[in-house]
């Protein structure tokens, strides 16, 4: 080998080495990058253009319980796909009249009828094979079937449909979003390649309103964050979130299908995340392919620790933290007293479930207002005032346990992600002997996972009074030690770690938590360090003596070379 190709190789060499180590420093495996057996490939990231929409407000004809939630709710949803950056013609909006008038910018009744023209004539003129349809249905639902004026639309229709525009136009992605009691039944056999189908609950369980009865539940949550440009998986769980912050999880099941295997599935319920079961890789990577380039967030910040109050005593303070940049329409507390149950539907003649506004009439909610002194860490301090005497309808059985849910809404209709608290009234106001440990999670890393890199470790603890800090440890050795505040939420803690400076091998991550009373928990997953025998010392100066090193060869055959012409 010559000397000019000689240093040419020891250069390439070099700079690949130099690339491939630098590479491994920020490398790092999620739990959302494992791949299972059999587990199908996903789509590219933000794919799922979708270039029209399809928003069908719902109606049970005999008697119009909740039409107005359900109208109002999709109204919203229309006023986010125009803040999105759709036009009107993009959407195609389906409402009832039964009062003697649409809503504003809708176009036609939300008959059967109407939905089969809106999918296969309408929608066939928007989409194809590189722009997909986007559905939203909000109603009362059943078994297979949503109500509507007249005939209901059941889900082999809807699947008719989608089928027949999916032949016409070439269109090969769509997103279905129902939001109904039963609207699980709809995944088979909407459930095919192509299609997410997304259900606010599943095939048994009931679906509720929110609690200003103007949307459903998880829809106001699932728009507010995908108004926001977050991806499509993601507004899933960060919904289901909401639903489970209200302590109805057992009651109302999201679930999502976008592996078209005719099954959905929850979030996961350890990490609150997905994939799941073969679900969520698709929604994962996507979003509408449409930007909001001036995101509202309103956002709860904190509120107090669970209080215990004496029987007897007349006031209870309630306060939140509010961070928002648009004008707020409320905050307020809604207070659950333990005995109180989440109601069930009624059931009609054609198999509807549904609610009525008076079935919630015994949950009230209380506003709270800004205050001029800042809260904590300078936020926006909301509170009020409840003399408990005075509502008996809540308060009236005494002593017990009481949730606090504090919501808040600003007036373009984005919602923040309820914070949960509660309140005990006992015959001394005063928390009783803690024998209850702690709960502690390590959310990041999974346990068994080879891995490289920057490793960053992430925690998170609970407890029932008050919790007081948290260890994450690693083969005995405390790494970091972290004090909980005293308001919630606590937050998820995350220490980094350079496992290039760690031996390679198995290791234990430990998490620890302690409560004020000093009862602790721990968590513990083994995993394994694989940077590669070479990596395992300080590499630098090794990189910095071979290019000096190539340096001075490259300079002592420039002199011998000067040497030989003279």
């Amino acid at each position: 080998m010559n000397v000019a190709r000689l240093k040419k190789t020891l250069l390439l060499m070099l700079i690949f080495n130099s690339l491939n180590i630098l590479g491994d420093i920020t490398t790092n495996i999620h739990k959302d990058e494992i791949l299972f057996p059999n587990q199908p490939q996903s789509a590219d990231f933000y794919t799922l253009n979708i270039g029209a929409w399809i928003i069908v407000a719902g109606d049970r004809e005999s008697d119009h319980d909740l039409y107005y939630c359900l109208e109002q709710g999709c109204i919203d949803v229309y006023n986010k796909l125009i803040n999105l950056g759709y036009s009107h013609d993009d959407i195609y909006f389906l409402a009832g009249n039964w009062d003697g008038s649409l809503p504003p910018n809708a176009d036609d009744v939300s008959t059967r009828i109407n939905i089969e023209y809106a999918v296969i004539n309408w929608a066939s003129l928007k989409v194809n094979e590189n722009k997909g349809l986007g559905i939203y249905l909000l109603s009362h639902g059943g078994y297979n079937k949503m109500a509507l004026p007249g005939a209901d639309l059941s889900d082999t229709q809807l699947d008719s449909y989608l089928s027949s525009l999916e032949w016409i136009s070439d269109m090969e992605r769509s997103v279905v979003i129902y939001d109904a009691c039963h609207s699980g039944s709809f995944i088979d056999p909407l459930s095919k390649e192509g299609r997410i189908i997304i259900t606010s609950t599943n095939i048994d369980n009931r679906a509720f309103e929110n609690s200003d009865d103007s949307h459903g539940l998880f829809s106001e949550n699932f728009w507010t964050a995908l108004s926001n440009g977050d991806l499509l998986g993601n507004c899933f769980v960060y919904a289901t979130d909401c639903v489970d912050l209200l302590g109805i999880n057992s009651e109302q099941t999201p679930l999502i299908d976008d592996n078209c295997d005719e099954i959905g599935h929850e979030v996961n319920s350890y990490f609150h995340s997905l994939p799941n079961g073969g679900d969520g890789w698709d929604a994962l990577q996507i979003t509408l392919g449409k930007t909001n380039l001036h995101p509202e967030f309103v956002v709860l910040d904190k509120c107090s620790l669970r209080t215990y109050i004496p029987e007897g005593m007349e006031e209870l303070h309630l306060w939140t933290i509010l961070d928002n940049n648009t004008e707020i329409e409320f905050v307020k507390a809604r207070i659950f007293p333990e005995w109180w149950e989440w109601p069930a539907p009624h059931v009609d003649d054609d198999g509807i479930a549904y609610f009525t506004e008076s079935d919630f009439l015994s949950l009230e909610s209380f506003d709270l207002t800004l205050k001029p002194e800042p809260g904590i860490n300078g936020g926006k301090n909301y509170s009020t005032s409840i003399y408990i005497p005075k509502n008996p309808s809540i308060f009236g059985q005494g002593n017990g346990t009481y949730k606090i849910i504090y919501e808040a809404k600003s007036k373009s209709g984005q919602v923040a992600k309820p914070l949960v608290s509660s309140v005990v009234i006992n015959e001394n106001g005063e928390a009783p002997l803690d024998l209850i440990p702690p709960t502690v999670k390590i959310l990041n890393p999974l346990a068994d996972l080879a891995i490289q890199g920057l490793l960053n470790i992430t925690v998170e603890g609970e407890d029932d009074q008050a919790l007081d800090q948290i260890q994450i440890v690693l083969d005995g050795k405390i790494l970091e030690t972290f004090e909980m505040p005293s308001y919630l939420p606590y937050p998820v803690e995350t220490h980094s770690v350079d496992t290039f400076k760690m031996k390679d091998g198995i290791h234990n991550l430990t998490a620890i938590a302690y409560d004020l009373a000093g009862n602790r928990q721990q968590s513990s997953v083994f995993i394994n360090f694989q940077n590669g025998s070479i990596l395992n010392f300080d590499y630098m100066p090794y990189l910095i003596g071979a290019a000096v090193g190539i340096g001075i060869f490259m300079f002592g055959t420039l002199l011998i070379r000067t040497k030989k012409k003279k």
